[in-house]
């Protein structure tokens, strides 16, 4: 039962980041994504749990939502580097 749970509150989390939410919403789900990715056993067993046994890819999904948000960050950045150039 508690394995459903975690499924759906894993996948809020990570489906939050993609809607149009305050800054302070998007900091504090990123900050709990962070402590999860930062435990190698927890991220380990989160996988095995639902990547590897049924059709949920929590991890995947995870590490998806993470390298776009790394990627906007980065085009963010480049944009913001040569307006502060320009200035």
């Amino acid at each position: 039962v508690l394995a459903t749970e975690v499924e759906i509150y894993l996948s809020v989390l990570v489906k939050s980041l993609e809607q149009d939410f305050p800054l302070w919403h998007r900091i504090f789900v990123l900050e709990v994504l962070r402590t999860i990715c930062t435990d190698a056993g927890l991220l380990r067993f989160l996988f095995e749990q639902y990547d590897g046994q049924s059709q949920t890819a929590i991890v995947r999904d995870l590490v998806v939502v993470l390298a776009r948000h790394v990627h906007s960050a980065l085009q963010l950045g480049e944009g913001m580097d040569q307006i502060l150039t320009h200035m």
